[in-house]
């Protein structure tokens, strides 16, 4: 989809996504979509990858209890995504794995990704995470390092595009959508089955 210069609705953005195919690729270390990536790319990508598991892979479990949600997003939890941000934009990104399960698994997640807002050549700075009913379950900030994102896309200019998101939600499907700098407007990021 080209990116156009307004904003369109909610509901006619879930047409379209709905309509589109899912981008060929997800993670840029197993990736192959309509070009295969440079071996080199794949080697750098993989070694990310290991290292990110290294500390927290996605079957990490912790005693401890989660956080709560960022300040700015204290009081839109339990709000309808579609009421708080009606408009949807565009961005590339995606919603890669469960990286820390907390209170022995039953107290909810720590989920990963990474985002990329063209329109502003930055990360897209907050994440909004969103269960089945389109109730805000979640939220975080991005400025993780992720150098193998702009090895991978060249479009993606800064190395800290990765981004972090907690969620109470210890089971089922949750989107991931990046709230775009304008602070109205958000794009989907990938959708992930805890």
């Amino acid at each position: 989809m080209a990116r156009t210069s307004a904003a369109i609705g909610f509901g006619a953005a879930v047409a379209l996504l709905a309509g589109c195919s899912q981008p060929a690729w997800r993670d840029p270390a197993t990736s192959r979509g309509t070009a295969e990536l440079a071996p080199e790319v794949v080697r750098v990508a993989e070694a990310e990858a290991t290292a990110r598991k290294g500390s927290a892979h996605a079957d990490h479990v912790t005693t401890e209890g989660m956080a709560p949600p960022p300040d700015w997003a204290a009081a839109l939890i339990g709000q309808s995504l579609r009421t708080t941000y009606p408009q949807v934009g565009e961005c590339i990104g995606n919603t890669d794995s469960v990286k820390l399960r907390f209170g022995n698994g039953l107290g909810g997640s720590k989920i990963a990704g990474w985002s990329w807002d063209a329109a502003t050549k930055a990360p897209v700075p907050r994440i909004v995470l969103a269960d089945r009913d389109f109730r805000i379950e979640g939220a975080g900030e991005s400025g993780t390092r992720r150098r193998d994102v702009p090895r991978a896309v060249p479009a993606v200019t800064s190395e800290t595009a990765g981004w972090e998101a907690l969620t109470p939600l210890n089971a089922g499907p949750v989107d991931a959508w990046g709230v775009l700098a304008d602070g109205k407007t958000i794009c989907k990021l990938g959708h992930l089955e805890l």
